[in-house]
């Protein structure tokens, strides 16, 4: 049996995104110091831009919570029970 090794490059995954966009909560924080300030973030410009959302408790920092919340923003896919498949059905 032949075995099929497939080897994709970082930077072609990656390549619509910007090296500064992959830097996580630990590399932007660069005083150690478990939040991210304005100055810290400006390492990444997307934070900046979504400041006022990411900042949910308007404390002028970020938390990792805050972070990781914001990073996962895209990737929440509901249980499959919680989505009705015909409009108006109840459940079986």
């Amino acid at each position: 049996m032949k075995t099929l090794i497939v080897v994709i490059s970082v930077c072609a995954l990656y390549a619509p995104v910007t090296m500064s966009s992959l830097l996580v909560f630990e590399e932007i924080d660069s005083n150690v110091d478990g939040w991210i300030d304005r100055q810290e973030a400006s390492q990444r410009q997307d934070l900046i831009q979504n400041w006022h959302m990411i900042d949910s408790n308007k404390d002028g920092l970020i938390g990792d919570i805050e972070y990781l919340r914001y990073e996962g923003r895209d990737m929440y896919v509901p249980p499959y029970d919680s989505q009705d498949m015909d409009p108006g059905a109840g459940p079986i």
